[in-house]
């Protein structure tokens, strides 16, 4: 593993645990809207691949996000294989 292997990875699990500590409620009312027609609107500064599975579980295709928002590349690549997309509302 090269030094920027090293800084992703690092950048991923901050990114991770800043997303974790977002008032700590994942589909809160506060953070996430309810899912209607295979969308669901995200409100968190940064998105996972933990958001993205839960996602899935509620049979989301599409995400709704701010143009603020962070996805990592993990989430990014979780989406892509399970046929999610986003965009910007």
């Amino acid at each position: 593993m090269d030094f920027n292997e090293l800084v992703e990875k690092i950048a991923e699990k901050v990114l991770e645990r800043i997303s974790e500590s977002e008032n700590n409620a994942l589909y809160s009312k506060s953070s996430m809207e309810t899912v209607q027609n295979n969308f669901l609107k995200i409100e968190k500064r940064v998105i996972t691949e933990q958001d993205i599975k839960k996602a899935q579980e509620q049979h989301v295709n599409l995400i709704c996000i701010t143009e603020k928002t962070i996805i990592t590349d993990l989430a990014r690549e979780c989406a892509e294989q399970k046929n999610i997309s986003f965009k910007i509302c």
